[in-house]
């Protein structure tokens, strides 16, 4: 921790304030606006569905077989009178080249009251309300990444304490929930299928990917990888290429074995990254596309008010923020004392 990031502040009135609002639904304004539409003739259908669509939220361009499945999602738990649900699977850890590493921390807290954003006026106006599951990819990390279980537990229980804490404050038919990939799958099974295809894609997939798509994915992987590099660049690179494509059979297996469970009729499934078919792309908070197991979250101080970001490592190192004192009645969290504050400063993510 640098000396800039240890100076802390005894004005967190307007920080607690805020992060008060912001693990709280506060929704009363737009409920107000959709009543007036109800009246004026528009549906509860079309409502929910401009909602989930909502550009504010999204983190690409909207792809019109997408929208047309959502609206179909969204027709479904209307006519059945059954809950909405998000599946949002994620990676299960805390990158190592992250500030906060290696627990969930400020950037899960933003990530989740953000997808608690989106739809906390749904559960207003559809009684059933809404399921938010985000379901962890923690049991094959090791596979790709080297990662140690015990860092693993480690974040998933204070993953699971931060849902607590931001479910605390939503309405009561918003339930926010944590699953794991090894109860659909037999790892040891699914780590063998990864390994074959895997290596398989090296060939098929890999190579004829573009020079610039290469570099952005085995620099990816290497930022993320727990285990230490081999030091011979060809090694390396070798290595690098293999967690790559081990990541893409995975996505690729999963994408069928559990296509029950993703495209189920009332379930909507979230990407927080581009380029998989069918799945809503949206960002990790209205602001922020980085995944916010990657980055680091942040508060950006404004005269007109603070913003929630979550920023990947690099752009975080190069703003060095300080760090604010957080009451402990709005988040009482071991390693969640003190929240990293900007001054109007980060322009490029709005």
């Amino acid at each position: 921790m640098t000396a800039i990031e240890q100076n802390t502040s005894t004005n967190t009135g307007a920080v607690d304030e805020h992060l008060r609002w912001l693990i709280r639904s506060d929704d009363g304004q737009l409920i107000n606006l959709w009543h007036q539409r109800l009246r004026a003739g528009s549906t509860v259908e079309q409502l929910v569905t401009q909602r989930l669509l909502s550009k504010n939220f999204r983190g690409s361009s909207l792809d019109s077989l997408v929208a047309q499945r959502v609206l179909a999602v969204v027709s479904h738990a209307i006519r059945e009178d059954v809950p909405l649900r998000l599946f949002i699977p994620f990676g299960g850890y805390k990158s190592p080249a992250s500030r906060e590493y290696p627990e969930a921390s400020w950037a899960e807290v933003f990530a989740i009251a953000g997808m608690c954003e989106l739809v906390s006026p749904i559960c207003r106006i559809h009684a059933p309300g809404v399921v938010i599951e985000f379901s962890s990819d923690e049991a094959v990390v090791p596979l790709f990444m080297g990662a140690d279980e015990a860092v693993l537990n480690r974040y998933r229980s204070k993953f699971d304490h931060i849902l607590s804490v931001v479910a605390a404050g939503q309405h009561r038919n918003l339930k926010l929930k944590q699953s794991l990939l090894r109860d659909d799958y037999d790892i040891d099974d699914l780590s063998r299928r990864i390994r074959e295809l895997g290596k398989a894609l090296e060939s098929r997939w890999f190579s004829n990917l573009s020079s610039d798509e290469k570099a952005r994915l085995l620099g990816a992987a290497e930022r993320n990888c727990f285990a230490a590099l081999p030091m011979d660049l060809e090694d390396r690179m070798r290595v690098l290429t293999r967690s790559v494509c081990q990541h893409q059979a995975y996505l690729e297996i999963d994408n069928v074995e559990r296509g029950s469970i993703l495209f189920a009729p009332t379930t909507i499934p979230i990407a927080l990254r581009r380029g998989l078919d069918g799945w809503l792309h949206l960002g990790s908070n209205r602001r922020s596309a980085v995944q916010f197991w990657i980055g680091a979250g942040v508060l950006d101080r404004r005269q007109t008010g603070m913003r929630a970001h979550i920023l990947p490592p690099k752009r975080y190192l190069s703003l060095a923020p300080k760090s604010i004192g957080v009451s402990r009645s709005i988040i009482n969290l071991t390693g969640m004392e003190q929240i990293p504050v900007m001054d109007a400063v980060i322009a490029a993510e709005d």
